[in-house]
């Protein structure tokens, strides 16, 4: 394999481009392999992880760790180097130089990591030996955090009253839950929004949530119908 990747196994891999790695010496050769730069690294990521922004941060995060050829040290499906391989010249169990080139990218990669989290996030995480075990220990500990938040706004959506709010306070309320649904990656469908921002307008209101309505129910029976029929032969 040619040693301008460190992480993969794969001959095909294309190394990391100059500005974003820094070349050192193999411990086990004489050529040279290229590490990534933490400092170059760290200026991809302008939020600092916290207990409240782990999707916008992940939203920085995945695609430098693409563009960088590094998504593979995150990702569960892929397996890394052996530490010792069969040396068939000696027939002897030796250490890997696969492996140490891999470990050496994994260590600066959870350095990176942490330099992208607060200080508060860096003193609750736990030590991991893999930034594929630090990422899926995120990963876990915010799941249930965005799911909980995703059920509370949607309750919000279905609840929120209009009675006593202008039109425009009240469609300013809509649309802010609308987007904290969205920074959820569980955004609600646009006939949800509507039927929801109608339900809450008030006596007021009743004769234009009965025309919209009235007219989303038009459409509704059109795609319906349209869904059903026979295609047309060709």
């Amino acid at each position: 394999m040619a040693s301008t990747t460190l992480a993969s196994t794969d001959d095909h891999s294309p190394p990391l481009p100059a500005s974003l790695s820094t070349t050192v010496a193999s411990p086990s050769s004489s050529s040279n392999v290229s590490l990534p730069s933490l400092n170059n690294l760290v200026q991809f990521i302008s939020v600092k992880l916290t207990e409240e922004n782990f999707l916008i941060w992940k939203k920085q995060l995945l695609p430098v760790l693409r563009s960088q050829d590094l998504y593979h040290f995150i990702d569960p499906d892929h397996t890394p180097p052996l530490s010792h391989i069969l040396d068939p010249t000696t027939n002897l169990v030796g250490p890997n130089r696969l492996y140490k080139q891999w470990h050496l990218t994994d260590q600066i990669l959870i350095s990176w990591l942490h330099a992208t989290f607060s200080d508060s996030m860096l003193s609750q995480t736990l030590v991991f030996s893999t930034v594929r075990d630090l990422y899926t220990y995120l990963e876990a500990s915010f799941n249930s955090q965005v799911n909980a938040r995703h059920h509370q706004l949607r309750l919000q959506l279905q609840t929120i009253e209009g009675n006593d709010l202008s039109i425009s306070a009240y469609l300013a309320q809509i649309r802010t839950i609308v987007y904290s649904l969205a920074a959820t990656s569980n955004a609600v469908t646009d006939a949800e929004i509507v039927v929801n921002t109608l339900r809450r307008l008030g006596p007021n209101y009743d004769t234009f949530v009965t025309a919209v309505v009235s007219h989303l129910d038009f459409w509704n029976s059109k795609i319906q119908h349209h869904s059903m029929s026979p295609k047309d032969e060709a």
